[in-house]
Formats: C-alpha cells, structure tokens, sequence
C-alpha cells in the first residue's frame, strides 16, 4: 500500500544529504533514519497543561495551549482534530486520592482549543484517573477509583491484619455521555467489586477456590505483598469495536483484563448476559497466573505494565498483526523496559480459549521490541508502544521523556527527547536525563481522517534555541486528496497526478539517501506512474527542470 504527503517543500541540496542524522542534540529530535515511519506524534508533557503536535523533524505543527492545569494524565487526538485530556488543576488534585495518576477532569477541545466538554469525577469517594477512551457513539470511557471502608474490605473476604489504612480503593469503569459544557449521564458501568473471590475467610462474603474462578479477582492478592489502599493501580482503557471489549491494564497485579462491554449494567455487575454470556466477570487476564492460583512466580510476563491496546488503528488493512495486544513492560529486568506482543486465544466464535485449569495463553510474547544496549529505555513507571505500519513500533519510556521509533532488530530509526524540565522548554544540549516525564505519546498518519483539512505547517520548535538545520525533510501542510490541481495520490500502487501535472513529460525519483531510482524523459503522464516492487521508504519525486520535490511515502505491503 502507497500513502502520499503532497507539497512538501524541500531543497534538492538537502534530499542529497545522507539518509540518516545523528548529532549532539540531546534534546528535540535527535535521531532520524530514511526508514521511519512519515508522520505526527502528539505529546502531553508533565507539570504544564499544553498538548503538542510535532511533525518528522520534531517542529511543532499545533497545540492546544493550558496555563491552568497539568496531566492527569492520558491524552488522544479524536475527530475532526479535536483532542480528549485528562488534567489536574494546577492548585492540587483530589486531597482524598493522593496516588500517582490522579486525574480529576476530563476534557474534549477542537482543533482551535475551544472547550467543548469539561466533566469532573472527584470527591471524597471517587476520584478518575490516569485515562479515558472515546467510543464511537461519542461517549468516554473512564476509570475511577471508589472509596471502600476497612471494614467493608474485610466483610468481602480482604485479610486486614496488618493493613494500616481506614480505606481501599477498587476500580470502576465508567462510559459518560457527555451533556455540554460541563455534565453527562453514566450510561453503563463495571464496578471489580462485583467480581472479587477469595480463600481467606470462609464466613465473609466471595469465598470460593481461587483456582476454580480465573474470571474472578483475588482481592486478597497485593503487589509486592505490600498494602496499599490503591490496590490495583489501573492506568489504561483500550476499547475495541469490532469485539465491543475493554481492555484495562492493572500494574499492581501484573496483568492486562478484558471485560464485556456489550452487557447493560445491570449484567456487568452479575456474572451472566452480554455478548459473552458471562456478564462483567474477566474474559480473559493474561500476565501473572499466579495471581489467579494458576501458575508460579516464575510464569509472570508482565511487570508493572502500562497502555495495554489492540493494534490496528494506523496499520495497512489487512496487516497480519492487527487485533493483537500491545503492552508496555516496564520492569522486565532492572532498569530495562520493553514493549511486547502478544497473540490472544480467540476461537471461531469471538470467545477466549481457556483449558481447564490452566492458565490464560499465550505462553509467551510473540515478539517483544527493546534495544540493543537494554538498559537505554528504562521506564519504571509510565510508558507506551503503538505498532506502526512499516512493522516498527513507537516506543515512549516515560520516565524518561523518550519517544522512539524501534526496529525489530533493536535498533533506532527515530526519537524525539522531550526538552522540557518541570513543565518548563530548555534549550539545545540540556541534559535532561530523568527530568522530564511523558506519560504516552501516539502516533498518527499522515493521512488520518481526523486531520482532515487542517493545516499542518510548521510553526516553531518546543525546545529553546532548536538546531533547525538537523532534520532534512520537515512536514508542512496535510493536503486533503483532490483538494487541488496541483498534487499526487496513489490507488493500485499507481502515482497518479492532478490535471497541472500531467503535462509535464519529464521526472525523476529520488530516495532520501539522494539516490535517483528512476527517470523518464518525454513521456507520457497521463496515466500516472508505475511504484510496483519499490521498496518500503520515503521517496521525492521531482517534474521538469528545478520544481519543488514532492513527497511520497511506500508502505509495507
């Protein structure tokens, strides 16, 4: 599959430059290969409430500028270039919820930064954090601590010898419709209060084996066999259409869930109905068995995980590892993260196979994206991967305010350093290391429908002081397709040109190394141009004598 960015308005002395740049930089973009997947990445910094979209070169193209919030602390671009944000107000967050994540407010802004939607889930007995989702039908998803007494823990079976706090906090999920400017209706919701089993008490509530009920959660299980209120520590809601499921990522357990959104609420709090016909009971858990009395310690795969997602969005249709699951692994060693890929057990039916008594499979990643040197993408905590459709991922290790495009083989073919101390731009050769935190970043498609018709030029830099000069092919304006007579776009591996580019009789084709791969004279454009067995790549195509290059990119196939 051909994708295509048209007017990009690049000196023919600078295609020839090599086609890949390192330097001093230690900020801002610092590393860029001719293989790297051409598009925007947005990024929501900590401690300052501004979003950022940046092109290839690492050269802001939009923001949605805040001066009164900060992360709170999951971000997306949605439809028609309007952003969701979780934020915190910049006086403090929620007094009765002090864990990391603390998220307060939810927020949908349009591309010119009008609010369009602000909604706050915090008190003394709830409080949202880390993330949001939005649903197709328009309505968010969130996630939300709720407030249970000591006493209400240990009537459901929770060991409380020794616990040392009055409260635990439980996870919630629930999909708001929004009502502007500043309410909504909870339309459904899934409590883990209504799925809890446990082995520890048999005259409190949820007592059963814990082996014989994987669908159920332990809530006698702890991380690190540490109390804590916050007992699981959900950090990210992934949802998928096609399934109608929520996927949640729980680090304090080790695990990633999926549970049944297609049930009314009534149905999420029994263990019945729904698509699945098991209600709001897990669907499938996959990263520590032990947790479910399944396995050993030695069979945990994931460790302190973060953004658990579906891949598929932004990949060519029809890409083999579309519908897998994605996860951020942040403590596969000491000081080492990765990101890995997993596969999981579906059948025929849309249903997750699961033997009997055994653990949830697979038995391993399928592939797991890291760098040579391991201990250079370190990320304790926070964290995100988004598979990319030349098959490279993007990895962000947040503690680290790193953004970096990653090659099966382990390598780095793109990064981008946040430059930015407690909120504040720096200037170029800061040393930042472990300065600066960046919860997720995504990646986005130079020819994404949600940024449709929006101009994309660049506007300046994040950093003070930008080394404008290290990047050879910066992005400029998102042309709509046939928006105009004076563009290129592609069907059936075809360049074919708009009516002031047809009569031209001469081209060339040059890849970002400045190697010309093909050139015609006198010939006839009318019918395009032929990019059949091309390789993957970003590519310049040049008419006449002297014309501005126009950019075109070959997409794995």
């Amino acid at each position: 599959m051909v994708h295509f960015s048209a007017n990009c308005l690049v000196s023919l002395a600078l295609v020839l430059l090599a086609g890949r740049m390192t330097g001093q930089n230690t900020i801002g973009l610092v590393e860029f290969a001719n293989d790297h997947a051409d598009g925007y990445v947005l990024i929501y910094p900590d401690q300052q409430g501004t979003m950022y979209l940046l092109n290839s070169c690492g050269e802001l193209v939009h923001t949605w500028p805040d001066t009164t919030s900060v992360p709170g602390n999951g971000s997306r671009l949605i439809a028609n270039g309007s952003v969701l944000r979780t934020y915190v107000d910049e006086a403090g967050g929620n007094p009765f919820f002090t864990a990391g994540g603390n998220g307060q407010h939810v927020q949908i802004k349009d591309w010119d930064n009008t609010i369009l939607w602000d909604y706050t889930v915090s008190s003394a007995t709830e409080c949202m954090h880390h993330d949001a989702e939005m649903l197709p039908n328009g309505n968010v998803l969130l996630i939300v601590w709720e407030l249970k007494t000591v006493q209400e823990a240990y009537d459901a079976g929770r060991d409380t010898t020794g616990f040392g706090f009055n409260t635990l906090w439980p996870e919630k999920v629930v999909e708001v419709q929004p009502l502007a400017p500043d309410s909504g209706i909870i339309v459904w919701e899934w409590h883990v209060w209504d799925h809890l089993i446990q082995d520890n008490d048999p005259l409190a509530q949820n007592f059963g084996v814990v082996s014989d009920h994987p669908e159920l959660v332990d809530i006698n299980k702890v991380y690190s066999q540490n109390n804590n209120p916050d007992w699981l520590h959900i950090n990210s809601i992934d949802y998928n259409p096609a399934l109608d499921q929520i996927m949640l990522s729980v680090p304090f357990l080790n695990e990633i869930w999926i549970i049944d959104h297609s049930t009314t609420a009534a149905e999420a709090a029994g263990h019945a109905g729904g698509n699945s016909g098991k209600g709001g009971d897990l669907l499938y858990r996959w990263g520590n068995p032990a947790i479910y009395d399944r396995g050993l310690p030695s069979d945990q795969q994931l460790f302190f995980n973060h953004a658990a997602i579906w891949t598929g969005p932004g990949l060519v249709p029809g890409d083999p590892d579309s519908g897998k699951i994605m996860v951020f692994n942040n403590r596969v060693q000491p000081g080492v993260s990765a990101i890995d890929l997993i596969a999981p057990p579906l059948d025929s039916t849309g249903n997750y196979v699961l033997q009997a008594g055994a653990a949830f499979g697979p038995s391993a990643r399928e592939k797991r994206f890291a760098l040579q040197n391991p201990t250079d993408f370190t990320s304790p905590g926070q964290g995100s991967g988004q598979l990319l459709p030349n098959g490279y991922v993007l990895g962000t290790s947040g503690r680290q305010g790193w953004v970096v495009s990653i090659r099966p083989d382990s390598t780095v073919a793109w990064s981008y350093v946040t430059p930015m101390i407690d909120g504040v731009p720096v200037a170029q050769g800061t040393d930042i290391v472990d300065r600066t935190i960046l919860f997720q970043a995504e990646w986005i498609h130079p020819d994404d429908d949600r940024l449709d018709g929006r101009a994309l030029d660049g506007i300046g830099y994040l950093e003070l002081d930008p080394d404008t000069l290290f990047c050879t092919f910066p992005m400029t304006s998102h042309i709509v397709h046939g928006s105009s007579a004076d563009w290129v776009s592609v069907v059936d591996d075809r360049l074919l040109l708009g009516p002031d580019l047809r009569i031209e009789r001469n081209y060339r084709v040059i890849d970002i190394a400045g190697k010309i791969i093909k050139l015609e004279k006198d010939t006839d454009l009318q019918q395009g141009i032929g990019l059949a067995g091309m390789p993957p790549g970003l590519y310049l195509i040049q008419f006449g004598n002297g014309t501005e290059p126009r950019k075109f990119v070959v997409s794995r196939r």
